[in-house]
């Protein structure tokens, strides 16, 4: 969901993003939330752009440990590219 704490989600590294120090210079970095638009109740937050580079690298790190893997692209994933972030990759 939009008000998730990017910093809160579990397993996950957000220093690999490549924007993150920006929000680590000001301090910020612990109260960025994903950010979006929920039942129309837009969430100040992460731009689109780097919503979806975070589901691109929470997915890279998720799968780096595995070997011989394919993702395919689906029209839920685009779905979750293109809309609000979904707390089901989350968990």
């Amino acid at each position: 969901r939009p008000y998730i704490k990017v910093s809160a989600i579990p397993n996950f590294d957000p220093t690999k993003l490549p924007y993150w120090d920006i929000y680590e210079r000001e301090n910020k970095a612990d109260t960025i939330i994903v950010g979006g638009t929920i039942a129309g109740q837009f969430m100040a937050g992460l731009s689109g752009g780097q919503r979806k580079l975070l589901i691109f690298e929470l997915i890279f790190q998720r799968t780096a440990p595995q070997s011989d893997l394919l993702i395919g692209w689906t029209s839920r994933l685009q779905e979750l590219l293109t809309t609000s972030f979904h707390s089901s990759l989350i968990v």
